[in-house]
């Protein structure tokens, strides 16, 4: 096992721990596990952490404690005290003891069901001290070893590995991965009987993050990150884990937590509430730790724009005033902004206007620490991330920040969606079995979402992409296979569908046990007033109470328990729930232009993803044929997606709808040109004509645009 470090800063200036790290290494080279430089994070009266920490299934969990300590510096040693400096201070080693003592604890807890002893041994290591200065410090024979002579240094290997399941649970608690635990305390046995004891037994399985996780969400440092990957792979996790160890780190400080969708308030408030308790066992200091929305509002709570502008005096405006980009310019343009935030953690990225990153870049404290999480395809704007020149601007011609690579986490694990799931997904939400309207032109992205691309990208040639298993690790169908992961109805009605959907629903809570709380019902169509309210009329008229976050309970309580959530894409984004109704699927077909084909097929991206377990797709009227050939391909060719690279002038087509839906005007022009299509649809022609009759001006303008 190879050496992770998180906290660069420290290490450089760690000379001890990288004159015994020479000597671990050989040692460690021949055990399974990990080696972690001053981890884990755990509260302790002295903030002691281990200089190293090694968790293998032939050690268990082995300290290595170096003291730098030498004998210039350090006069007296016993049990209780030692003399540094002339100072009468704590033994070293009796500190360390309260962090060893902590982390064996919660291997006892009973709530982690750890059903054997995990041995937890410290070695101390004085590389500069000879072994008579502590004759008089008396050492836990079966779990402490001295050592000062590096020839003395030796693992206490186990003559019995750790069986896997215990060793998965002792993973699972060195890196505080149990904030991912969302099981109940109620105890399932395999095999389930249906799907609730399905969603219960993987909700139990034992969570663990990979290297690339780890990596993001303990690395301390000054410099400004990035963490990408697809929906499910843990962003937003990360991201609060990271916003909680900074506050630990640095209390003082004031740190900014941004989120651009309303209903992921709660779940972010909680996930960096109960991370912060594991670590530091207190709450947060939600003065200098803020959990904002982007803008702010009375059910989402208080905004980044809003804070911004209240600390410069600021009046801020409403959303009927002018929307984020133009109102985060108004600031840069017309105010002399000050820093107010030393760092700034920004989830869902893509979703924000680049304005928004340069009013961030502006009060920002130097040395500018800024982190986004950024989901590449939960975007109709484009599939490729700016970089931070783009995002943060330019002074002088030099970036105002740079991010180095090793900053840059990529996270091609999707633990969220099974594979049928994603790949039903990915294949509707980019059109390859009908028309596609986008692409991934390169193998570097393909390969950063976790994909194999086996094909050259070339026009017309047949590309095959395959998803390895390991890279979609959920399993939860395997629990309870009667039911099917994708399932799809077309109906004659709107009637008929919201119908059929709401019995469904009842059924799956009232036969399969199924909790309400844990169905999410979405409308492609962006059309809650309607549809939904059909749908939770239909659920009242079952006995099923259900909810529309933001309509009448407040926004930022997106579940609620003994609730079914009603909810439109934009709404649901950065949610996850174990079962998925999309309705509304006709509405793919339905689009002319390829942009509006883009939106409408990515909200349909975004709402199968937003499941864990089982998605049921819906649609209504006479789209049965070609809804049902391409959910067909799709399955045909799973685990993989086949399709025909785009033409030459499709891909020109593409880049210009990319460039047109990247373009905040463009985007503006487009809401305008639909009403006037809309106007000339009405029926109402002859109105029309005379209404252009009576504005000469604008006549010509249209005929000149049409002629050129």
């Amino acid at each position: 096992m190879d050496l992770k470090i998180f906290d660069y800063d420290y290490y450089e200036k760690d000379i001890s721990a990288r004159r015994v790290e020479t000597i671990l290494k050989p040692l460690c080279m021949q055990l399974d596990g990990f080696w972690l430089y001053r981890e884990p994070e755990i509260r302790t009266e002295g903030n002691e952490l281990p200089t190293f920490t090694l968790v293998s299934p032939k050690l268990g969990i082995c300290f290595i404690e170096v003291f730098s300590e030498n004998s210039e510096t350090l006069s007296s040693a016993e049990n209780r005290f030692w003399v540094i400096d002339g100072v009468k201070v704590k033994s070293g080693i009796q500190k360390f003891r309260n962090y060893s003592h902590k982390i064996k604890s919660k291997l006892e807890d009973p709530i982690f069901d750890i059903q054997v002893e995990i041995p937890v041994n410290t070695i101390y290591v004085f590389p500069y001290l000879e072994k008579h200065f502590f004759e008089k410090i008396t050492l836990k024979n079966d779990e402490e070893i001295y050592a000062n002579n590096f020839s003395e240094l030796k693992l206490p290997i186990l003559k019995e590995k750790i069986d896997s399941e215990s060793y998965s649970l002792l993973v699972n608690i060195v890196q505080n991965a149990n904030i991912l635990n969302k099981s109940t305390n109620i105890y399932v046995d395999e095999p389930a009987q249906n799907m609730f004891e399905a969603i219960e037994l993987n909700n139990k399985k034992i969570a663990q993050f990979d290297y690339d996780q780890m990596a993001a969400s303990l690395t301390i440092t000054e410099k400004s990150e990035r963490i990408r990957g697809l929906a499910g792979s843990g962003k937003t996790v990360l991201l609060a884990m990271k916003a909680a160890r900074l506050h630990k780190r640095f209390p003082e400080k004031k740190i900014a937590f941004v989120f651009f969708t309303k209903s992921l308030y709660s779940q972010a408030l909680n996930l960096i509430r109960k991370y912060y308790n594991q670590i530091a066992d207190d709450e947060p200091n939600w003065d200098n730790l803020k959990v904002l929305h982007s803008w702010g509002g009375v059910t989402t709570g208080e905004g980044f724009y809003s804070y911004i502008c209240k600390e410069h005096g600021v009046v801020p405006k409403t959303l009927r005033q002018g929307d984020l980009a133009s109102n985060c310019n108004e600031l840069l343009k017309n105010y002399e902004l000050h820093p107010v935030f030393d760092c700034v953690l920004i989830d869902e990225a893509q979703d924000f206007p680049l304005e928004f990153f340069l009013l961030v870049e502006r009060v920002t404290k130097k040395p500018k620490k800024i982190v986004i999480a950024y989901d590449e395809l939960q975007t109709t704007n484009d599939i490729h991330i700016p970089e931070f020149e783009q995002l943060f601007g330019t002074t002088g011609g030099k970036p105002n920040i740079v991010l180095e690579p090793h900053y840059d986490y990529i996270l091609k694990k999707s633990y969220r969606n099974t594979l049928e799931v994603l790949l039903t997904a990915f294949s509707f939400g980019f059109g390859f079995y009908h028309n596609i309207t986008q692409i991934i032109q390169d193998n570097t992205t393909w390969d950063a979402l976790g994909f194999e691309c086996k094909s050259e990208l070339t026009p017309g040639n047949e590309v095959v992409i395959h998803r390895p298993p390991e890279n979609s690790p959920n399993s939860i169908t395997t629990f309870y296979p009667s039911e099917k992961p994708v399932n799809y109805d077309i109906y004659a009605s709107q009637e008929q569908q919201t119908t059929q959907v709401a019995e469904k629903i009842a059924a799956l809570i009232n036969k399969q046990k199924v909790r309400p709380v844990d169905i999410l019902v979405v409308d492609i169509r962006m059309n809650k007033n309607k549809v939904l309210n059909e749908v939770q009329y239909k659920l009242e008229s079952l006995g099923i109470e259900s909810h529309i976050p933001g309509v009448v309970s407040d926004a930022r309580d997106f579940f609620v328990d003994g609730r079914v959530t009603l909810t439109t894409p934009r709404n649901a984004k950065g949610n996850e729930v174990s079962v998925v109704f999309v309705l509304g699927c006709e509405d793919i077909y339905s689009k002319v232009s390829v942009s509006q084909q883009r939106q409408s097929r990515n909200f349909m991206f975004i709402s199968i993803t937003r499941s864990k377990g089982w998605v049921y797709l819906s649609a209504v009227g006479r789209v049965k044929g070609v809804f049902f050939e391409e959910i067909k391909q799709i399955q045909k060719n799973l685990p993989d997606m086949k399709f025909i690279y785009p033409s030459e002038d499709k891909l020109q087509e593409l880049a210009k709808i990319d460039f047109l839906t990247n373009n905040p005007t463009a985007r503006l022009l487009d809401e305008d040109v639909g009403k006037l299509k809309s106007a000339i649809s009405s029926g109402k022609e002859e109105l029309l004509k005379q209404l252009f009759d009576l504005d000469p001006e604008l006549k010509n303008s249209l005929k000149k645009i049409l002629e050129g």
